[in-house]
């Protein structure tokens, strides 16, 4: 049976049979057709002014010794250890944990392009422009469903403050290995919008590209992909399902023939399902202050549950409240939701974290952002104003809505017992690592520490780029030294 590629525009034929103007009514609704306007030099000066904005909010959320002064775990001892010690070539599609980590590794070949005195501000500051550009995308992408300007910036900027992934047991801002999980919220809004331009064709491609060749959950939106080009049969519906279908296929060979790792899998839908109820929508909801008992004992739920039912009942209440506004709102006129898409929203919340505890075993807190960050857009399509109505009685739920959401992130924007904020300055290691090799002219690399053990991370720097040599660490060529102490104490 052939498959027909249509135009970017897919009109329907009158002779179409019945079911297939369904189907493509459908695929209209769900992806609708090109949007967009043409870019000006003044849109343009307020795109720079906010990924600028956003990058500055993005440094602040890490505390202590700060963003451009620390490197921390996977970061040092992947990124920038394997960028210091191997060709480009071999680097870039060296496997991180299992699967292909293309982007953060090309953020570490960025790195190196500086001075290493430098490397800690280059790799946060990359990441954190990234963040931005990707916050705004979503804020581009949305307006094919999204008329309304705020609406749009509802959904685009809890990217920036998500409340329960920056403390002591998630820290994911600023970091290279974690800029999928902002790119998993991205993609699942490039993945409804068919831009009207080659620029936003390219960067939308690119999106969908880069992230399924730096995670394995890449899997989760394989069906929405498929979807999207069964109902919507466009050349980029194509390409964009090419992208993540070739990276799904990519990462999934890669764990199945090459991955050493073992993490342990729990293929148990009614505990995975149990997860997300009782842990990941009230920690998501009320942030890491309020259920910080159920984040710390989420690998053993059942007594947990139990002595934190009042939180869990309490973010429970707050999604029924919101659904009941809907329902009253769009009764009475004053609210416009758009219950279609908050259903594929809140349904691809609740699959992502169920697909990710799953394959891992066990929960994680810093899992939780993607999964986080489509529950608020999907309680926030469900608050639509309708238009041509009283504006304060029509912005009075989303209103409400937006205060709350500020107070949960304000409460839980910045923790100062994270282990980034007690380690030491970038700066001073590189010192004291430049000192041993100079006082030591045959020595060929230095291991250092960015956070106290046990944790493992650590960087290993090749001499020649302090003072000459190979890149080797195997005593007696290459000797630990530890950073200098970290001020503070870490509660």
């Amino acid at each position: 049976m052939s498959v027909d590629i249509l135009p970017e525009a897919a009109e329907v034929p009158p002779d179409a049979p019945s079911r297939g103007r369904r189907l493509v009514r459908a695929g209209t609704a769900l992806f609708p057709d090109p949007s967009g306007r043409a870019i000006t030099r003044g849109g343009l000066a307020i795109g720079t002014i906010a990924v600028v904005v956003a990058t500055v909010i993005s440094m602040l959320r890490t505390t202590g010794t700060g963003a451009l002064q620390s490197i921390y775990e996977e970061d040092a001892i992947f990124v920038l250890t394997d960028a210091l010690n191997h060709s480009s070539l071999k680097t870039v599609f060296r496997p991180l944990s299992g699967y292909f980590n293309v982007g953060p590794r090309l953020l570490g070949e960025l790195a190196v392009a500086f001075p290493l005195s430098w490397a800690a501000a280059v790799l946060s500051i990359s990441s954190a422009v990234i963040a931005a550009l990707l916050a705004i995308q979503v804020y581009v992408a949305s307006g094919a469903h999204l008329s309304n300007r705020y609406a749009r910036f509802l959904v685009a900027a809890p990217m920036l403050f998500a409340p329960a992934v920056e403390n002591r047991m998630s820290e994911i801002y600023n970091r290279p290995v974690c800029l999928h999980f902002f790119a998993m919220y991205a993609l699942f809004w490039v993945l409804l919008w068919t831009p009207s331009s080659r620029l936003g064709k390219f960067t939308g491609l690119l999106t969908a590209g880069m992230t399924g060749l730096s995670t394995i959950l890449i899997i989760g939106y394989a069906p929405l992909a498929i979807v999207r080009l069964a109902l919507r049969r466009t050349r980029y519906s194509l390409a964009l399902a090419g992208s993540v279908l070739f990276g799904t296929a990519a990462q999934v060979g890669l764990v199945t023939f090459h991955s050493t790792r073992n993490v342990g899998s729990r293929f148990d839908l009614v505990w995975a399902l149990q997860s997300y109820a009782g842990w990941a929508m009230p920690d998501s909801l009320l942030g890491m202050r309020a259920t910080s008992d159920l984040a710390y004992n989420s690998t053993n739920l059942p007594p947990v549950l139990g002595r934190n039912s009042g939180v869990i009942i309490l973010a429970w209440l707050i999604v029924a409240a919101i659904v009941a506004v809907a329902v009253l709102g769009s009764r009475l006129g004053l609210l416009r939701p758009a219950w279609s898409l908050a259903l594929v929203a809140g349904v691809h919340s609740v699959w992502l974290l169920v697909m990710m505890v799953m394959a891992l075993g066990h929960n994680t807190q810093r899992y939780l952002m993607p999964v986080e960050l489509l529950l608020f857009a999907a309680l926030t399509l469900l608050l639509l104003p309708a238009e041509g109505v009283d504006r304060r009685k029509a912005w009075a739920a989303v209103a409400a809505f937006t205060v709350f959401l500020g107070v949960v992130a304000a409460f839980n924007f910045r923790w100062n017992d994270t282990y980034r904020s007690q380690s030491p300055a970038w700066t001073d290691t590189i010192r004291q690592a430049s000192a041993v090799c100079n006082q030591q002219p045959r020595l060929q690399a230095v291991k250092v520490r960015n956070a106290s053990a046990p944790l493992t991370s650590w960087a290993v720097i090749p001499c020649h780029e302090l003072r000459g040599g190979t890149a080797r660490c195997t005593p007696p060529s290459c000797i630990h030294v530890e950073a200098p102490a970290s001020t503070g104490k870490r509660e």
